[in-house]
């Protein structure tokens, strides 16, 4: 049953250049709120220009998600790395604007521009 299982929702991590640009997707079992965030610092620890965090496929943002990227904010506000978002759904653009977090993340409507910021 595919409730049983939890999954890190990291389809690739890909690198432009100095910038790091993570594709996530929807998964089938809950997504790892704890492997997601690791993972996402590991990113981080390879010390890109930016990082860019794809979320064309991915049209919901699950309950941990948006928790795992303001962690991961902080940390890259500490270091000085700009993390961007781009290509979210109408459901994640919505969740963002209701928690107010469109407030703390830089948003883009394609990949193209999040690379350039």
């Amino acid at each position: 049953m595919a409730d049983d299982y939890t999954v890190v929702p990291i389809k690739a991590v890909r690198w432009v250049g100095r910038k790091s640009v993570v594709d996530l997707f929807e998964t089938e079992g809950h997504p790892d709120p704890g492997g997601l965030e690791l993972a996402l610092l590991r990113v981080l620890d390879q010390r890109p220009d930016a990082i860019v965090i794809n979320l064309r496929e991915l049209g919901y943002l699950y309950e941990d998600i948006p928790a795992s990227l303001v962690n991961l904010a902080k940390r890259c506000r500490k270091q000085n790395v700009p993390l961007r978002l781009c290509c979210l759904s109408g459901n994640a653009r919505e969740v963002l604007r209701l928690t107010r977090l469109d407030r703390v993340f830089d948003v883009f409507d394609t990949e193209e521009a999040a690379l350039l910021g």
